[in-house]
């Protein structure tokens, strides 16, 4: 049984990753004059574990476009074009993960082209799936702080505590993330206030110090439900409970 288990333990332990990927041109009026708008983005995930478990490859790939075409809805004269699928798989002993990640051209005609879709069409996108939770939903834009840096993350997968974030990192790739999503904030644009704070308000960060509290000025970057992300002078950007942080006293900020 022992040396059963020293020949196991090789495979086991070894780990592998591969990639593959496709573009599909899909431009159905080349005649007419448009504009490129956004970026669709969709994702889908599946874990095996010695080949058993999750959706079958091809059923994956439908999943990863299904979510693509629920988190960005079209405008009438609004088409997706282009559409990129790119697979990974990571192996670590007998657990399979397998992602893939569609993202298409959201392209306007600009012409009087009118594209209608059926309930009965649409509903085949959304049904059964969560599309929004905790103030967040599919194709959100906001924030997340990674090795401290604030990057600006495009919400691709959601559940009732993780999202799944797509974004491009300092070296100019596309990433993909997940993450709890107290680990998201929304930045200025989205106008969002909780607790009586938004974002760019002048704050106090109450730093301990032995068994009393030093004040420090910072300023909030970005917020949710539960956090914020705040820009402490001298300290630089941290993630805080609202606990933390405290309004300037009036005769301060005269």
């Amino acid at each position: 049984m022992k040396q059963l288990f020293f020949l196991i333990l090789p495979f086991l332990l070894a780990s592998c990753a591969s990639h593959h990927g496709n573009i599909n041109n899909t431009h159905t009026q080349t005649d007419e004059n448009h504009t490129y708008v956004d970026l669709a983005v969709g994702y889908s995930k599946a874990t095996y574990v010695f080949g058993i478990g999750g959706l079958n490859k091809d059923m994956l790939f439908a999943e990863a476009y299904r979510n693509m075409r629920m988190s960005y809805p079209l405008e009438p004269n609004q088409t997706l074009e282009n559409l990129v699928v790119n697979s990974k798989r990571t192996r670590v002993g007998p657990v399979l993960k397998h992602e893939v990640i569609t993202i298409a051209d959201v392209v306007a005609w600009d012409n009087n082209l009118q594209i209608d879709y059926s309930d009965r069409y649409l509903n085949q996108f959304s049904k059964n799936k969560i599309l929004s939770t905790n103030d967040f939903k599919l194709n959100d834009q906001v924030l997340m702080l990674d090795q401290k840096e604030i990057y600006s993350v495009r919400i691709v997968s959601l559940s009732d505590k993780n999202a799944v974030v797509f974004y491009i990192d300092k070296e100019g790739d596309f990433q993909l993330k997940k993450l709890n999503l107290s680990k998201l904030y929304w930045g200025e644009d989205a106008n969002k206030q909780y607790n009586d704070y938004k974002v760019g308000d002048r704050v106090m960060f109450k730093k301990p110090v032995q068994q009393e509290f030093e004040e420090i000025e910072s300023f909030i970057r970005g917020l949710n439900q539960q956090k914020l992300l705040v820009f402490i002078q001298g300290l630089g950007l941290r993630s805080l409970e609202y606990d933390d942080i405290k309004k300037p006293d009036k005769k301060l900020e005269n």
